[in-house]
């Protein structure tokens, strides 16, 4: 009697074992395992370019003043004396130099962010036809608020940007459009973009397939866009990934896969991706 409640208890371990790994998934820390994420995606998580540009300041004013045989400048960089050159660089942009200007609007932006000051001196290189200029006066008046600049304005030097490719303009041009209710010129900026490599494009045109931006929802598509995203570092990307994987969004289920993804993003500081590691107890 006591060999058969054995083999009854064996053969019910089996068949739980095979259930859950069937139901439930499969997790080779855990077992079986229910799905406890969903995937949520923002309808944008824009993320403004110009603190980037103004981290990259001190090199490439350095650059500039080489470039242009004023090495007597470089000890003024840093220091108190620094207005020095700002004033230079502003009476090169009244003479017609674009980069002058952008370099000068840049400097304002470290100091006072996107107060009048660095809008006009933005506006002034946009003018000039410096296509930076150009996107960064775009965000600072359409994304930031920052007065001084009408935004119908803005938004064709914005557009004026994008046309040329300037890294980040179509990915916000494609944000404002979809933001004003423009969805189907959203989709083909940002499709554009995609298509052309840019990480942030990537990772926006996963959004507006998730939230039905231009075109109907394509599981499939967003997993390879957030796929393709994830491969050039974005953490975002790499946690909505691993949320496909773990909950069978355009892709087979599979676990292991969910974790790679979140523990890379974990590791690397994004904290959605913590949570959901700790979680899992991983």
């Amino acid at each position: 009697m006591s060999y058969r409640l054995v083999w009854i208890a064996v053969w019910a371990a089996v068949g739980g074992l095979i259930f859950g790994f069937g139901a439930k998934r499969w997790s080779d820390r855990q077992g079986p395992f229910r799905v406890e994420a969903s995937l949520e995606l923002p309808e944008t998580d824009y993320r403004l370019q110009w603190p980037s540009r103004v981290d990259a300041l001190p090199e490439r004013l350095r650059d500039f003043l080489m470039e242009h045989r004023q090495v007597d400048w470089l000890p003024l960089l840093g220091g108190e004396d620094e207005e020095v050159i700002y004033l230079a660089l502003s009476g090169m942009a009244e003479k017609g130099d674009g980069e002058a200007a952008l370099l000068a609007g840049l400097m304002k932006l470290r100091r006072e962010g996107g107060d009048a000051e660095s809008v006009l001196q933005l506006e002034v290189g946009a003018d000039l036809g410096n296509s930076e200029s150009q996107f960064l006066l775009g965000e600072l008046v359409l994304v930031v608020g920052a007065e001084g600049v009408e935004k119908d304005k803005a938004m064709k030097h914005l557009e004026l940007a994008a046309a040329t490719k300037e890294p980040g303009a179509r990915v916000l041009l494609a944000v404002v459009h979809q933001q004003e209710g423009r969805p189907v010129m959203a989709q083909q900026l940002i499709s554009q973009a995609a298509a052309d490599g840019e990480p942030e494009a990537l990772y926006h045109a996963a959004l507006f397939i998730w939230n039905a931006v231009g075109r109907k929802p394509d599981e499939r598509g967003l997993f390879l866009l957030l796929q393709s995203a994830a491969e050039t570092g974005d953490l975002r990307a790499m946690h909505a990934l691993g949320v496909c994987y773990e909950s069978g969004i355009g892709v087979e289920p599979s676990f292991a896969d969910a974790k790679k993804w979140n523990r890379v993003a974990a590791e690397m500081g994004y904290e959605p991706a913590r949570v959901w590691c700790a979680a899992r107890a991983l």
